[in-house]
């Protein structure tokens, strides 16, 4: 019989990349990542009593960063680019 061990996860890693089309302080995660998993498969024999463990297979996935661009671009005091309307005449 296969039996597999609990799998071991880590969480990804963070990338932040400066971005100067996005308002500072403002983040996109513009990829969510994959943690790492590392499992050992082995071969359970029954037909002894004492039931040993014989490992086949180290299986190990790399994690891939989370990337969250983060925003650099100066953000504009309060009222400018805000259109006003026309002046009354």
């Amino acid at each position: 019989r296969l039996v597999t061990s609990p799998p071991r996860i880590k969480p990804p890693p963070i990338r932040e990349i400066e971005d100067d089309t996005l308002p500072a302080g403002e983040r996109l995660v513009e990829d969510e990542g994959a943690p790492s998993l590392f499992v050992i498969t082995s071969r359970l024999w029954e037909e002894n009593r004492e039931e040993p463990v014989e490992p086949l297979v180290r299986s190990f996935y790399p994690a891939r960063p989370r990337i969250v661009r983060v925003g650099t671009a100066p953000t504009p005091p309060p009222g400018e680019g805000v259109a006003l309307p026309p002046a009354p005449r």
